[in-house]
């Protein structure tokens, strides 16, 4: 009997608004990336930094971090947008994080062109997890006009998606709108996972308690800062937002690249300020595939697990 041959691991950039690290920030981007790097049949091929959860030099100092703490020094980082298409104002850069982690430097090059060389180089190969806002995949796309035909494809993290119009602007979209709507409507193949989808993965802080006392040292790490963004959220919820868990919004774009069965798809037509399933409408055309529901537990049982298994430096 013959053995098939296994498929390659998947080659991706995430392009990242990383600010695990800091307490009280959001802890998503170190989760996806931890898990990008656990998963074998993922190969990360870069990551790049753009201004979101925090400034971007904050960005790239804490990606560096958690790829030092991970045993992936190697993996190249490039520092990508520090303002957004659409305006003038970036955030400040942090005092705290350059004094903790300023000893790490970004490698050469800015992350636009790098996500349009690396396309190019490898045509049909490339998958770009977007778990930020999208301003350095639009630029890329404006430096090489053919990068949407050349890419394997774009997951993006951005959106509500939810039948709740009083939720607030979903982040990743409304940091950059013009970006966002560039990406969308590039014609690449793009799928969206909206937050009325991924907000369904949720860690509670008795979990994430637990994970800070025991395992390796990125589940310490990572334990502590989500307890400190639990506690963040129900500070400013003014009651409205339970202040027990939260959600992992961004591991959700890396676990669906080797489990698709945990979402289900449907085609719609998305911008930066509105996604729509079609049903039926044959006056729009689909520009991505739209995330409609979610296995959560079978979600959140794979993400632990592949982080229970990473080597960690302590």
């Amino acid at each position: 009997m013959t053995l098939a041959a296994s498929a390659p691991p998947v080659p991706i950039i995430i392009d990242t608004d990383m600010a695990m690290g800091v307490p009280g920030s959001d802890v998503g981007d170190g989760f996806a990336l931890a898990l990008a790097l656990a998963d074998p049949d993922i190969h990360v091929r870069a990551v790049t930094c753009v201004n979101g959860n925090a400034d971007v030099d904050s960005v790239v100092l804490l990606t560096k971090e958690i790829l030092d703490r991970l045993r992936h020094r190697h993996v190249p980082v490039y520092r990508g947008a520090s303002t957004p298409l659409c305006a003038v104002r970036r955030r400040k850069s942090s005092a705290t994080v350059a004094q903790q982690f300023g000893h790490h430097t970004a490698d050469a090059g800015p992350a636009a062109a790098r996500i349009a060389e690396l396309v190019a180089e490898h045509p049909g190969e490339i998958t770009i997890v977007a778990i930020g806002p999208l301003t350095n995949v639009a630029t890329a796309i404006d430096i090489n006009p053919d990068l949407p035909a050349l890419v394997r494809e774009i997951v993006i993290v951005g959106g509500q998606a939810s039948d709740s119009d009083g939720d607030p602007p979903e982040l990743n979209f409304a940091t950059d709108p013009a970006a966002a709507d560039a990406v969308l409507g590039s014609g690449a193949p793009i799928r969206v996972l909206g937050h009325g989808v991924t907000a369904r993965g949720r860690v509670r802080r008795d979990e994430a308690a637990v994970m800070s006392i025991g395992g390796n040292s990125f589940e310490r790490f990572a334990g502590r800062h989500t307890m400190a963004w639990i506690d963040h959220l129900g500070s400013v919820s003014g009651g409205a937002r339970p202040s027990t868990t939260c959600a992992l919004h961004d591991p959700l774009a890396v676990a669906i690249l080797t489990r698709p069965g945990l979402v289900g798809w449907e085609p719609a037509r998305v911008t930066a300020t509105d996604a729509s399933p079609l049903n039926g409408e044959v006056d729009l055309a689909p520009n991505a595939l739209l995330a409609r529901d979610l296995d959560a537990p079978g979600y959140l049982a794979h993400l632990f697990a592949a982080i229970g298994k990473l080597d960690a430096k302590d």
